[in-house]
């Protein structure tokens, strides 16, 4: 159990001090949101094909069954992933309203809040799935929660430009990292204890693999449209320059 907890603490402070450097290498901001969209859909991939999916075989699960897991935990993560941006519009849609009569620290305090809701469940589910991979076993639980750093960084990395475009103060990005940080942990402790009390998940670890994987390709689905949207967008720039 300890171990479970002290790796998702390690990967919750791992993926905030990478991120951090956005707080103070502003101008290289988007160059380094290109690299980490990149590596995340590189380790990611490998880590879904070389790692989760084979072990979900090697537990005596079809394959055709793997394949539907995998939409599965696809379909369930994207829909949690719409509730969740939908609540932060929500979120950013009152706060623009409220900017028209309120003062600008209110705004602020309005944004950090949006900001620091949507992360906390966002990396709970993080949290939750270190502690299935655990569940599988201690290779299968590192290689997911590496998949979860490679994932977390561009996530806290965005998070914190937006609080800085937002004017929130360094310091106060550094406690809110500190306290999504905590989710991860709290997620991690509950699905293993979870795992250990509920036989099921234990019996089937094979199911939960395959889910997971369709959880990170989700993601690495998501970071591939993110990443040709960005090339675009500096290739525009680039052509605007030369035509002046």
């Amino acid at each position: 159990m300890w171990q479970v907890a002290l790796t998702a603490l390690g990967v919750g402070l791992v993926s905030m001090s990478l991120a951090a450097a956005v707080l103070w290498l502003p101008k290289i901001a988007d160059e380094i949101q290109q690299w980490l969209s990149l590596i995340l859909i590189v380790v990611l991939t490998y880590i879904v094909g070389f790692d989760l999916l084979p072990h979900a075989l090697e537990y005596g699960v079809p394959i055709w069954q793997v394949a539907v897991w995998v939409v599965v935990g696809a379909a369930v993560f994207g829909i949690l992933q719409w509730l969740m941006e939908r609540r932060h519009e929500h979120g950013e849609s009152r706060r623009s309203f409220r900017a028209k009569k309120e003062a600008g620290e209110r705004e602020h305090r309005s944004q950090a809040g949006a900001i620091f809701i949507a992360d906390v469940l966002h990396t709970f589910m993080d949290g939750l799935m270190i502690g299935l991979g655990w569940l599988a076993g201690a290779a299968t639980g590192w290689s997911v929660a590496f998949s979860v750093v490679a994932h977390e960084v561009p996530n806290r990395f965005n998070n914190f430009m937006a609080l800085r475009r937002a004017k929130i103060p360094r310091g106060r990005i550094m406690l809110l990292g500190l306290g999504i940080t905590a989710a991860i942990v709290i997620g991690a402790s509950l699905a293993y204890m979870a795992g250990e009390e509920w036989r099921w998940l234990e019996d089937n670890r094979g199911v939960m693999l395959a889910v997971m994987g369709g959880f990170f390709l989700n993601i690495v689905v998501r970071e591939v449209l993110i990443f040709g949207k960005m090339v675009r967008g500096r290739q525009g720039k680039k052509g605007t320059k030369a035509r002046f």
